[in-house]
């Protein structure tokens, strides 16, 4: 299994990607069923089998992983149970945090890119406050977690960089733009659940969803 998982584990996650994005476009949803909840799952289980699992924290990664698949199968199922997407949510609030935590423990051996460049974090800043801001008057009785998870994913983001300056140019890289394509998957699903549909808009919240976990996962490989 461990063989396979190495050898194969990227190429069948990327099979399921195309195969639900595809299902996406011909609105097959009935059928993600069978591809979405399998994701994160797939990705988990490679970070597992990597050099990178003798590292205590990378616990933290692969259970991120596992409650982004908990929270993709959740909210598969919110239109028929409004709670689905408080849980779904929940699920990927514990995925953001535990990403964080991960960041967090990285060591610091060289100042921060964010002490080099603070300009970053009070555009990340301005951006969650502006994006709260159009939100705000279509969130009804969703207001408070939609705010919270919004500065915790944004935190995400910030740590990412926060860390990137003490890491390998190739780990650190895919770890901002992981985080960075996360931010915004969850802006446009906020924005066409919310606020208004656009065309193709589930096929790019899917999409840049999968790219986002697929390097932070593949961040773990060169780790």
């Amino acid at each position: 299994m461990k063989y396979v998982f190495l050898r194969y584990g990227k190429i069948l996650f990327l099979f399921l990607a195309i195969t639900d994005l595809l299902f996406i476009a011909f609105q097959k949803d009935f059928l993600r069923l069978f591809t979405k909840p399998l994701l994160m799952l797939v990705l988990a289980v490679y970070v597992m089998y990597l050099p990178a699992a003798k590292n205590k924290n990378t616990w933290l990664i692969i259970s991120g992983l596992l409650f982004a698949a908990a929270g993709d199968t959740l909210l598969m199922f919110e239109n028929s149970n409004a709670n689905m997407f408080i849980f779904g949510l929940a699920s990927f609030l514990i995925t953001h945090l535990l990403y964080i935590l991960y960041f967090i423990k990285i060591p610091q051996v060289k100042p921060t890119l964010l002490k080099q460049s603070p300009i970053i974090g009070l555009l990340l800043l301005a951006y969650i406050i502006n994006f709260i801001f159009c939100l705000y008057p279509h969130l009804g009785p969703l207001k408070v977690p939609v705010i919270i998870y919004t500065f915790v994913i944004g935190s995400m983001f910030l740590f990412s960089i926060h860390a990137y300056n003490s890491l390998d140019k190739k780990i650190g890289f895919r770890f901002v733009l992981g985080a960075l394509l996360f931010v915004l998957s969850d802006s446009l699903l906020a924005y066409s659940k919310f606020m208004t549909t656009f065309p193709l808009h589930g096929l790019a919240i899917m999409a840049t969803y999968c790219i986002a976990q697929y390097l932070i996962a593949e961040a773990m490989e060169y780790s």
